[in-house]
């Protein structure tokens, strides 16, 4: 099963190297790949190194993420890191894979080293983003797409957390970062309240008929 990790980052070229030498370092199968999603307009200089998709600014993270995936159809398995996430545990991927190939698909995250309750990195099937029409909450700029996730995944009895595989969520909030404009941007008490006000929209109206497609993927009753 082919795996395709997106990382969209903006601003950060530094952050955007050490995440990709921490993937470079703990990955295992050849056919696991990673993709830093970067806006058109983003003037930062990053490294040659790095495996870049530079593509027309979506005007947010969710909005980049989704570009990429429409992008990118004929991998089995989508992931998800910000650029503040570092893999710490090797075969990592060989992990999630097999897991999820084991149980026909769903949704799988390690451990950030914050909070175990959401995946602030995820792992999902690719035929379950197909069937659902975004990876992302729609609406969603940045915020409360984890709490989108675990709701499906619980939802749909097919959420699997690894508690040994860690890949560390390097955030100011848990005072591994430093607070620079673009946290303050996406951080904002209007971003919360926006995407909180999406997430909750979607919770009373849409989000029983979502956990329905991913049953219905998953071959659920």
């Amino acid at each position: 099963m082919s795996l395709l990790v997106f990382c969209p980052t903006r601003g950060r070229p530094a952050a955007a190297e050490a995440a990709w030498e921490s993937f470079v370092a703990t990955k295992r199968r050849d056919d696991t790949s990673i993709m830093f999603v970067v806006d058109d307009d983003d003037t930062s200089e990053y490294s040659a190194s790095l495996p870049v998709a530079v593509l027309p600014s979506a005007g947010s993270m969710n909005g980049a993420l989704q570009q990429a995936v429409e992008r990118n159809p004929e991998y089995d398995v989508y992931g998800f890191i910000g650029d503040d996430h570092r893999f710490r545990t090797p075969g990592w991927d060989e992990r999630i894979v097999s897991l999820l190939d084991d149980q026909g698909g769903g949704f799988a995250y390690g451990n950030d080293t914050n909070r175990n309750d959401i995946p602030t990195q995820v792992f999902v099937s690719s035929s379950i983003v197909k069937a659902l029409g975004y990876f992302g909450l729609r609406g969603c700029r940045h915020l409360y797409l984890d709490d989108a996730w675990r709701v499906l995944g619980d939802g749909a009895d097919c959420l699997f957390y690894f508690p040994d595989v860690v890949i560390e969520h390097m955030h100011p909030t848990s005072n591994k970062g430093t607070w620079d404009a673009n946290y303050e941007r996406v951080n904002s008490a209007e971003m919360y309240s926006h995407d909180q006000a999406v997430f909750a929209a979607w919770l009373e109206t849409e989000a029983e008929r979502d956990i329905r497609i991913v049953r219905d993927v998953l071959g659920k009753p």
